[in-house]
């Protein structure tokens, strides 16, 4: 593995910038204060090349994760809430069209999402079906022509403006495997028989969350996202590679807290001396960089594995695992670095340690991170 930055990346990484200071650092206040994540944006963001996804003649291409991490950590360290509404949109919704999406399918929904014309989310979860993805009870009954949705989902990023929604269901309801009754469907904003509730919530703003209720909801046949009865295994796919996103996602979360810190810490006179300048105080921060670092090696790692077409799926595990505990670790301890005026919400520092909490349970929480680790453990011979 190389760890220099190759030309491309620098000038990706110069772009990434160029784009964070031209539309979103003077916008993101007003996008916190509406609670709204700007649809517009979207457009800006595929014309200056970041989306992820791009199309070359009739075909769809996917940019490599080695540039994904740095667009999610970048944008993380300015909004962690904009970033995961990027994140369901890209890295979940046109990825699950871009692996098992058929030409029409992604003519139809995956090229204007690519355009930035329409939104995508992904809806899942349920209010007993979380971490347990196969528990979910959602149906989808066969009828001609297509399949009737019966059910509820909760807790879905961007369900309350998507204009596309990727949604599980039981096709399969006899099966004695749960994992093999579940199938993928693809709806769109014109469907009836779907009610949005934007649920209030202060975590990740200002992407929205949502509870959609499906109420004899026709979905035609040609709306299956890959195999009927394969649902499970392509969420799981598509789980291991967001992760990876996710965890960029993360890095920049305890960055942006770390950054804050720092600066206070330079800045603030304490005892007659700047904050930074007491040992005991200099030795956290070269802690807390260290992990910083660590953490993006395993991130570089992973989406090097992933780009170079070898079995990543321990490593997105590890390095979302060790990236929920740093930012933990960091936006916590800068709140404190901070000082009672971390507590006000309109500081800074306040949205990283709120949002800390989402990268915990958003694409399994560590302890879902952990059982895939230790079922790897077997392998524990090729490493030494």
């Amino acid at each position: 593995m190389d760890f220099s930055t190759s030309i491309k990346e620098e000038e990706y990484i110069l772009n990434v910038k160029k784009f964070i200071s031209d539309r979103i650092k003077h916008n993101i206040s007003t996008w916190y204060k509406n609670e709204t994540f700007p649809l517009s944006i979207l457009k800006d963001i595929y014309s200056a090349g970041l989306m992820g996804f791009y199309e070359t003649g009739h075909k769809m291409e996917q940019e490599p994760m080695a540039h994904s991490i740095i667009l999610y950590e970048k944008l993380a360290e300015i909004s962690p809430g904009f970033t995961m509404a990027l994140l369901c949109h890209a890295q979940i919704g046109l990825y699950l069209l871009y692996r098992w999406g058929n030409i029409w399918q992604k003519q139809q929904f995956m090229l204007p999402g690519i355009y930035g014309q329409k939104l995508f989310c992904f809806a899942s979860t349920e209010q007993d079906a979380g971490s347990d993805v196969s528990a979910i009870k959602m149906q989808a009954k066969r009828v001609k022509g297509g399949f009737i949705l019966t059910g509820e989902k909760m807790y879905v990023t961007n369900g309350g403006d998507a204009n596309f929604i990727i949604v599980s269901a039981v096709t399969d309801s006899k099966t004695l495997e749960k994992k093999n009754s579940i199938s993928l469907f693809i709806l769109d904003e014109r469907n009836t028989g779907i009610k949005r509730t934007v649920l209030k919530k202060s975590i990740w703003v200002p992407s929205n969350l949502a509870k959609l209720t499906f109420e004899e909801c026709f979905v035609p046949e040609e709306n299956i996202l890959g195999n009927p009865n394969s649902g499970f295994k392509i969420m799981m796919k598509t789980f291991n590679s967001a992760r990876i996103s996710m965890s960029a996602l993360n890095l920049g979360t305890a960055l942006g807290a770390y950054k804050l810190a720092l600066s206070h810490a330079c800045e603030r006179t304490v005892f007659g001396s700047p904050v930074f300048e007491h040992q005991a105080k200099s030795f956290e921060f070269a802690e807390h960089l260290t992990k910083l670092e660590a953490a993006r090696l395993l991130i570089k790692k992973a989406a090097w594995m992933r780009d170079t077409g070898q079995k990543y799926i321990l490593n997105s595990s590890i390095a979302k695992y060790f990236t929920i505990e740093t930012a933990k670790s960091i936006t916590g301890w800068s709140a404190e670095i901070l000082g009672a005026r971390s507590i006000l919400l309109e500081h800074p520092v306040n949205k990283y340690t709120i949002d800390t909490m989402g990268s915990v349970i958003g694409l399994g929480t560590g302890d879902i991170q952990k059982l895939i680790i230790a079922r790897f453990m077997h392998m524990w011979d090729n490493w030494e």
